[in-house]
């Protein structure tokens, strides 16, 4: 496992403490052949961007396209991770009282369940709400489709599709202060490293 970050190889471990421990009680093997020390892991701290940079964000989001402005608006007002987005349906999405409830995540091609297992219902924020009603797209269930109604599963770039790099860490809104009467909890943001980014440094605009 060489050359893997201390998190992945200690989620491996967990993985194959989990299988061995089962083994036993099934008695597939009498006892545990080996106990299973976890890495330590370095605490980090996690970059975001304050009021003015994640303006320039949205800004520069609009003048793209329709997915775009509302990747940049998910994440950043409602704390969607990429997966959230991608999976999210319009089923999802009550634009009636203002809110989307999160319950699934699609991570290459399959859906699950959402990181922590639970369903969330988020208030949308007033741009949020109105940025969805007009990009509302009728060509599929899922909020963001490409040209043909299929899912999408990457985002816009030069007018093709890449690889995405939702880098989905665990800054909030909260950390930049963005209180507002429908923005009741902290919103992650969820753009470091991602080609949305790039995108709008492409155009100008400084995003991080």
């Amino acid at each position: 496992m060489n050359g893997k970050a201390p998190k992945t190889v200690n989620n491996i471990l967990a993985t194959l403490n989990r299988m061995l421990n089962v083994a036993v009680e099934w008695d597939v093997i009498e006892s545990l052949p080996c106990t299973i020390k976890h890495l330590r892991v370095p605490r980090s701290t996690m970059a975001f961007h304050d009021f003015a940079e994640y303006q320039r964000l949205v800004k520069a989001a609009s003048e793209i396209d329709g997915n775009t402005y509302r990747i940049v608006l998910l994440g950043g007002e409602a704390g969607l991770r990429c997966g959230e987005m991608m999976a999210l349906e319009w089923t999802d999405v009550d634009l009636r009282i203002g809110q989307v409830s999160v319950e699934r995540s699609e991570w290459k091609g399959h859906v699950t369940a959402t990181k922590g297992g639970r369903v969330r219902h988020i208030p949308l924020t007033n741009r949020l709400q109105e940025a969805l009603q007009i990009y509302r797209d009728v060509r599929g269930q899922r909020v963001l489709v490409g040209r043909r109604g299929q899912p999408l599963s990457r985002v816009w770039s030069r007018g093709r599709l890449e690889e995405p790099e939702c880098h989905m860490g665990s800054t909030s809104c909260g950390t930049r202060s963005v209180h507002t009467s429908r923005c009741a909890e902290p919103r992650r943001v969820p753009f470091r490293n991602s080609l949305v980014i790039r995108t709008c440094q492409r155009r100008s605009v400084t995003c991080t």
